[in-house]
């Protein structure tokens, strides 16, 4: 290992360029948000907007880690072929938020953003071993331990020192608006000042680190110490947890979330395994009574991934496939890869097993590479999964079309998700009409200009009356819905029940708005030769009834009215009443 930490250290470090690299990237990216501002292309084409943020910010970051004086050209000619599987990738995300009109692009770039990433970091580390000793097959599990460890502190410095240069300016900037002069402020706060200033800030940072990669392999060392003592404490911790589940069961650990901590548990174990040992081949780091102890405990990971995947199974066969669970599946079963790969070379190796680590690291970082890629793909379209298992159900019975989630569909599953509820509008329009006035309200949230139903599409959705209600009491009732669109995007449906509620022998009627919540109810009644309303309150004291019940006995008349036990007392323009407990 030192033999290669030596060869590595040699390697010039062309610092000019990475900051012309940092540079350009930080024009490009102020091009690219000039575009928002200026709301011309590719600001209303997503596809070719996320296409290009992908090249602009996954190119420059690979070049600025790894160019050295060997490697200029091959890096660039691979920087170029993986910056258009990078725009590829972006493109087909960017698909997904069309109509752009109808659908928000801010759910897909997370796990745009986190998956490239991911891939980025695991791509670079491989193009720089590759790279260094020629080719790409035997690759050194040592070289890459100590490629992704320096670039992963490399780039997280280089982003602290990028921050603490922009508090500098905002300070400087501070300070001379405090004395009157208003230049800095309003310089340091453009978007053509700080674009390219903290893109060099972040190329000089970045080009500063790597030429002192024997202090970043300090940092890794001291991180090393410190955390070899927290994996003593999570195996103990999973051991114990482990022991206790007989006695507890399984039930309080899926009501609790119990498939996802232990994912994080797992999660937890591999990063200290691997920050602890590094590339050791030998239990140098532990006694060897604790260095059996922790490899005892990993050896049980196996146990807990099939723990994990039971509770997951039963998630997915009583609610369908979601993002989340689809996210939560692809976890566990990269996790699992490893464990069993681990308990593999544990059972076959026992005390030396870590000469085995690269035979599971190194195929299974190739793996989440091809993982993190393929999500942003057609052949793991997790928003198409979850839109087309939610619409099977939905079409099998399992869930009624009264408990269907609308507003996941609409923020979460992007465009998925708006050609399922457009589906859904025509097979319910006839005998569902309220459907379409919910999925059309929530389309006209948060928009500019809001469309509202019209009145004969909302005078058809509103049940319960079997006489002729008078036209301008539809007029107001069609009035007060409209007037809230949040409202109509959470009804489930209307009904209109007739009553005479102040007892003057005129007919009176109430509006009951069934939603996901918690139901409205309001009551129009004739005053003056207008129809004018009232909200009509109502709470639960000793919780024995639901909103639902209440709404099923007023429906079916089961129901009284009484007159309140106080009178009112009027002094002039002033009314003193009582309000009922």
């Amino acid at each position: 290992m030192m033999c290669m930490e030596q060869i590595l250290n040699q390697t010039a470090i062309p610092s000019k360029l990475l900051i012309l690299i940092a540079l350009l990237q930080g024009l490009a990216l102020l091009g690219l948000h000039q575009t928002i501002e200026l709301d011309i292309w590719p600001y209303h084409h997503p596809d070719w907007l996320f296409a290009l943020y992908a090249v602009v910010i996954g190119g420059p970051l690979v070049l600025l880690l790894g160019l050295n004086d060997t490697n200029l050209k091959p890096l660039f000619a691979w920087t170029g072929a993986y910056s258009l599987i990078l725009a590829g990738l972006g493109f087909y995300v960017g698909r997904q938020a069309q109509p752009i009109a109808d659908v928000g692009e801010q759910v897909l770039l997370p796990g745009l953003a986190i998956t490239l990433a991911i891939a980025s970091f695991k791509a670079l580390m491989y193009l720089q071993q590759g790279l260094a000793q020629g080719s790409f097959r035997h690759l050194q599990y040592p070289a890459l331990f100590l490629h992704s460890w320096r670039n992963f502190l490399t780039l997280g410095l280089a982003l602290g020192f990028t921050l603490s240069v922009w508090l500098v300016l905002m300070l400087w900037a501070a300070l001379f608006d405090a004395v009157g002069i208003k230049f800095f402020e309003a310089l340091f706060t453009s978007h053509w000042f700080y674009y390219p200033i903290l893109a060099m800030a972040l190329g000089l940072g970045i080009s500063l680190l790597r030429r002192q990669s024997t202090i970043i392999d300090t940092i890794v060392h001291i991180q090393q110490l410190l955390v070899k003592w927290l994996l003593v404490m999570l195996v103990l911790v999973s051991a114990l947890f482990l022991v206790t589940l007989p006695f507890t069961g399984l039930e309080p650990l899926w009501q609790s979330g119990g498939s996802t901590l232990i994912l994080w548990m797992l999660a937890l174990m591999l990063f200290f395994v691997n920050s602890v040992y590094q590339a050791e081949t030998e239990a140098t780091v532990y006694p060897r009574w604790l260095h059996r102890l922790i490899y005892s405990g990993l050896a049980l990971m196996p146990l807990y991934s099939l723990v994990s995947a039971y509770g997951l199974y039963l998630r997915v066969e009583q609610y369908g496939w979601s993002v989340s669970r689809c996210w939560a599946v692809l976890i566990w079963l990269l996790l699992s890869l490893f464990s069993l790969g681990y308990f593999w070379q544990i059972l076959r190796r026992r005390d030396h097993w870590l000469i085995g680590l690269c035979k599971v690291n190194v195929p299974m970082g190739k793996i989440v590479l091809l993982a993190m890629l393929l999500v942003n793909s057609p052949l793991l379209n997790f928003l198409q999964i979850s839109a087309d298992s939610q619409m099977a159900r939905l079409e099998q019975g399992k869930v009624t079309i009264s408990d269907f989630d609308f507003s996941y569909f609409r923020h979460q599953l992007a465009g998925p998700g708006y050609q399922a509820l457009q589906q859904i509008k025509a097979d319910y329009a006839d005998s569902h009409p309220e459907v379409v006035v919910r999925i059309d309200a929530l389309y006209q949230l948060h928009q500019d200009e809001t469309v509202v139903p019209s009145a004969v599409q909302l005078s058809q959705v509103i049940k319960g009356v079997e006489n002729t209600v008078p036209e301008a009491l539809m007029t107001a009732i069609v009035a007060h819905l409209q007037a809230d669109t949040w409202r109509l995007a959470q009804n489930s449906g209307y009904y209109l029940k007739t009553l005479d509620l102040d007892g003057d022998g005129q007919q009176d009627y109430l509006l009951i708005e069934e939603n996901d919540y918690s139901p409205a109810f309001t009551l129009f009644y004739f005053d003056q030769g207008v129809w004018l309303k009232q909200p009509l309150d109502w709470h639960n004291r000793h919780q024995q009834s639901s909103g639902q019940d209440l709404i099923e006995a007023i429906k079916a008349s089961d129901f009284e009215l009484i007159l309140p036990r106080w009178k009112q007392i009027r002094v002039k323009d002033l009314t003193l009443y009582s309000t009922p407990e």
